[in-house]
């Protein structure tokens, strides 16, 4: 557990501050922060998958608690107050990736409990996606069966997006054409005009797109429907294969990507796990280059964007005039979070 403390000076007169502790469940971590107004007063990364903040912290009292919120569906694709109708959502969308609910799912069940009369807001990482055009939005499904269990592109990292354009904004270098390159433990690609979602790489859950540290990304369908016969995997046990057994370290041994390129000359595994990564990420740029009709600025961030210029040398290597304007921006979720629940 690694806890960051700094000093805060609370404002004036009779003014009231606003408290806000920010709820950030990661598929293997969880991170809380606080902020009174803007100011980030204290933040709690729990490695522990099933770790609790100390009671110190909880005794705290909130005027608002925020999670982020990962989950497929069209209600979910908003900002919401956590309510009954709220959990009654949560509840049926935990049928589509449990992998990714479950233990949201419990933090807010926790919070909850604690605090039963605090203001809870979900923020939405699929928000910033609402803005996808129809034909990027759409799966080519019956439209009956399509609308029955919406099933759509929701895309995600939308919270961390939010958060890079908001900075780029208020620095004066948010440009028109716009690709941000996401790169992590999951990863993804967006298309951003104007300011605006036009296209991303993930889709109807954080399991497609670039192959990632344990997700599979993309791949056939009729290979999922054959490989969930042949290992007779089905339901959550085979979403828990698709989102923990695959991409890198299925691959090659190991979900980290600087032990991959640790061993990239003396492990062919990981060589050909970092190539087919950086290809990936250089088809997406390319593609979506073309949907924008130009790229002004091409944007890395994430926990392998931003620290490993190893792998942003590799990607800007092979994508020509398309790498002259680059910028590796640090993502701000906890923040951007913040700025949001107080609009709520």
């Amino acid at each position: 557990m690694v806890l960051t403390q700094k000093k805060l000076i609370i404002g004036h007169g009779n003014d009231k501050s606003m408290k806000i502790l920010t709820v950030n469940v990661g598929s293997e971590s969880k991170k809380y922060t606080l902020f009174v107004d803007d100011k980030e007063v204290w933040n709690v990364h729990q490695e522990e998958r099933d770790g609790q903040l100390g009671e110190d912290k909880l005794s705290e009292q909130f005027d608002c608690i925020a999670f982020r919120v990962v989950a497929p569906g069209t209600y979910f694709r908003e900002h919401r107050l956590i309510g009954e109708e709220f959990f009654r959502q949560l509840t049926m969308a935990r049928e589509k990736a449990p992998l990714h609910i479950d233990r949201t799912f419990i933090e807010i069940q926790f919070f909850k409990s604690r605090f039963p009369n605090t203001k809870m807001v979900a923020i939405s990482d699929s928000a910033f996606h609402a803005t996808l055009p129809d034909h990027a939005r759409l799966y080519a499904l019956p439209l009956d069966d399509a609308r029955k269990f919406d099933i759509e592109h929701f895309g995600y990292h939308g919270i961390s997006l939010s958060s890079i354009v908001e900075k780029l904004r208020a620095e004066g270098k948010l440009k028109d054409r716009m690709i941000v390159c996401h790169l992590g433990g999951g990863s993804s690609i967006t298309a951003i005009k104007e300011g605006k979602s036009i296209d991303t790489s993930m889709g109807f859950t954080p399991l497609s797109g670039l192959t990632m540290a344990t997700r599979v990304g993309e791949i056939d369908a009729g290979a999922l429907v054959y490989l969930s016969e042949a290992k007779d995997l089905h339901g959550e046990r085979f979403e828990e294969y698709l989102g923990n057994q695959c991409g890198f370290l299925g691959f090659a041994g190991t979900p980290s990507m600087k032990q991959l390129l640790d061993e990239e000359h003396t492990n062919e595994r990981a060589a050909q796990v970092i190539s087919m990564f950086v290809y990936q990420v250089q088809k997406y740029i390319g593609a979506y280059a073309v949907a924008l009709g130009g790229l002004d600025l091409l944007v890395f961030s994430g926990g392998i964007g931003e620290p490993s210029e190893p792998i942003r040398s590799k990607i800007l290597s092979g994508i020509g005039a398309l790498k002259e304007n680059v910028l590796v921006v640090p993502t701000d979720e906890a923040g951007e979070m913040n700025r949001i629940a107080k609009s709520i």
